[in-house]
């Protein structure tokens, strides 16, 4: 016997977000009174651990402290913070903080989100950004800005040693970014740069052709080298709100929804 589904529950199927994006992790400088500190008081995410470094002198560090200056607007959580990284006044000064995943390594369709403000890089060889990670500490991807350059960059880790950089093509700006990295099925990427509010930049493996060496991208380090003064706010850089979110695939949504459909037309049934 050949089944027809009522008109409103077509509809219905059609419609209804049945799998919607799920956070798997999330973070951001309202969550603390004081830091740096060891316990993560985010959800998703494990302790924070952390790599303060002047071999040549110098100062390096981390702070709360809000992210707005007459360079531009911030990325403050509503207490007024974010977390700021300073490194200055040494070469190779440098100040990481790194966040790893609780629930491991991200996996196909899973999206690791943070907001960078980038206000100046005072010192020269100055760099500033982020790594994506395995446990081990070991570089697979990286975004960053260095002193100098008109763009940021990418990098592309192809394997354990060797990268590949990738110019964004987007330029030096003291406003907000929000950074998007997905990890797609087994070695390939996308990533998104936006603007405020606006996408400037789309980036993949199928773009720029560069694999990942390794999926097993599990925690994430945010630092500044030689890249700001504590003493002078304009100098510092600025991250906040990460977060993982997981999107299902469109297949698995439909599914979804037509499983939705057909529950309610035998309900209807009864």
């Amino acid at each position: 016997m050949k089944l027809k589904f009522p008109a409103k529950v077509t509809v219905l199927a059609a419609f209804l977000p049945v799998a919607a994006s799920a956070q798997i992790a999330s973070d951001n400088a309202g969550n603390y009174s004081t830091w740096p500190q060891t316990a993560n008081n985010g959800r998703g995410f494990g302790n924070w651990s952390y790599n303060n470094t002047t071999p040549n002198g110098g100062f390096s560090g981390e702070f709360l402290g809000s992210s707005y200056t007459s360079n531009g607007g911030g990325i403050n959580s509503g207490n007024g913070n974010a977390f700021g990284f300073y490194a200055n006044s040494g070469t190779f000064a440098e100040a990481q903080a790194i966040a790893p995943f609780s629930a491991g390594s991200l996996t196909a369709n899973q999206t690791f989100s943070v907001q960078m403000q980038d206000h100046f890089i005072g010192d020269s060889g100055g760099q500033e950004g982020f790594s994506l990670q395995n446990s081990s500490g070991n570089d697979i991807f990286q975004f960053y800005f260095n002193g100098g350059s008109s763009d940021y960059y990418l990098n592309v880790w192809t394997g354990p040693t060797t990268s590949v950089q990738v110019d964004t093509t987007v330029g030096y700006t003291s406003s907000p970014l929000t950074l998007d990295y997905s990890q797609g099925s087994g070695d390939t990427w996308a990533f998104s740069i936006l603007e405020g509010s606006t996408t400037v930049a789309t980036l993949s493996s199928a773009s720029t052709g560069d694999l990942i060496w390794e999926n097993g991208i599990s925690q994430a380090d945010l630092y500044s080298m030689n890249g700001g003064d504590l003493g002078n706010q304009n100098d510092n850089v600025y991250f906040n709100n990460l977060n993982i979110v997981a999107t299902p695939e469109p297949s698995t949504t439909v599914l979804g929804a037509a499983g939705l459909a057909t529950l309610l037309l035998l309900r209807r049934r009864r």
